[in-house]
């Protein structure tokens, strides 16, 4: 359901942001920093549109005055701060952090992880736990959920150092991460426009390998200490299957079930293009709303080369924007033409 609800939820957000900058009014800025807040909360990979959104809107009203401007800015932030505000403040009393998400020092230490360096001082004794776990990395592909989640990747052997400090073992998630990046800046941008690339013209496949039976059987294990409401079904599972059956399910590869979505992505790449070769002939909000369209479209296909796989769903969303791209192109060029011929 995250996946679904974000491609809609990003598509009504960018809708009613550039409905906001074509035409702007409080009520329409307000409507936009709430989707746009309701998106953020779905997946954060999304947050790029929250600035974008502010400073678009800024630019469209400066002609409105600067006390109708500045309600048109408070309107559309309420809804941020309210509810992405809100969201980080229960998380800080329920899990002891102020943020959108935990899952972002496990995401950006799984994307530099092949970039640590194991000799230099800062973190010895994390760099020491994990140094066979790096070094094995080293020699094989780009995986990042080897990274995250196998039993002998890095992030679980700091987790399980790490225990139920889980703010601390954030904590060296992200000063590894740091350190790798700022050590190794070109190798990083590398990687992540090399994965970008890789998303938006390959086949990519999705799928998790189980390495053995009981490394699944260990799983239940664990997701029974978190949520007896499974204890049932971990038992019936672990009873019911035989391990062939449970083999044949757990580590067979899977395919991509977003398979058909590569084509749909050319053709959205394709109508962004469009509405950048057409920027220049647009004028005023229209050119303004167009660029934000397909600006959001470049950014979710670099947002999620650098902090993800090469995985189709991750960039499925983009037909939304880029669709909605290429309309405003298209009825900006039409009636240029219509102004031309008049």
């Amino acid at each position: 359901m995250t996946e679904g609800s974000f491609h809609a939820v990003f598509a009504l957000a960018l809708c009613a942001a550039a409905l906001a900058i074509v035409r702007p009014t409080l009520g329409r800025a307000a409507v936009a920093g709430v989707l746009t807040a309701l998106m953020i909360l779905i997946r954060p990979q999304g947050l790029f549109l929250m600035p974008l959104l502010f400073l678009a809107l800024a630019w469209s009203g400066r002609r409105l005055g600067r006390r109708k401007l500045l309600w048109m800015l408070a309107a559309a932030v309420a809804g941020p701060l309210f509810l992405l505000g809100g969201w980080s403040a229960r998380n800080a009393r329920v899990h002891g952090f102020f943020g959108l998400s935990n899952i972002g020092p496990l995401q950006l230490f799984g994307v530099s992880a092949r970039w640590i360096e194991l000799e230099r001082p800062a973190y010895a004794n994390d760099k020491v736990l994990i140094a066979d776990s790096i070094r094995r990395y080293r020699s094989m592909s780009d995986d990042i959920g080897y990274v995250q989640y196998a039993p002998d990747g890095p992030a679980v052997i700091l987790a399980r150092s790490y225990g139920n400090d889980e703010r601390g073992r954030d904590a060296v998630y992200y000063g590894l991460a740091y350190e790798a990046i700022l050590h190794h800046p070109f190798a990083f941008m590398g990687r992540g426009f090399a994965t970008s690339y890789k998303t938006v013209t390959g086949n990519a496949r999705l799928g998790r390998d189980f390495d053995t039976n009981a490394l699944w059987d260990r799983n239940w294990i664990d997701l029974d200490k978190h949520f007896p409401v499974n204890e049932y079904r971990a038992t019936v599972a672990g009873t019911r299957f035989p391990m062939t059956e449970r083999a044949s399910t757990f580590n067979e590869y899977v395919g991509p079930f977003l398979g058909w979505s590569t084509s749909f992505i050319r053709v959205s790449l394709g109508a962004t293009l469009l509405a950048l070769l057409a920027l220049p002939l647009l004028n005023g909000p229209r050119r303004l709303a167009t660029a934000l369209a397909a600006l959001s479209v470049i950014l979710l296909i670099l947002t999620a080369g650098f902090l993800s796989d090469a995985s189709e769903r991750y960039l499925s969303v983009i037909h939304g924007s880029a669709a909605l791209a290429g309309a405003l192109a298209i009825t900006g060029l039409l009636e240029r033409w219509r102004r031309a011929r008049g």
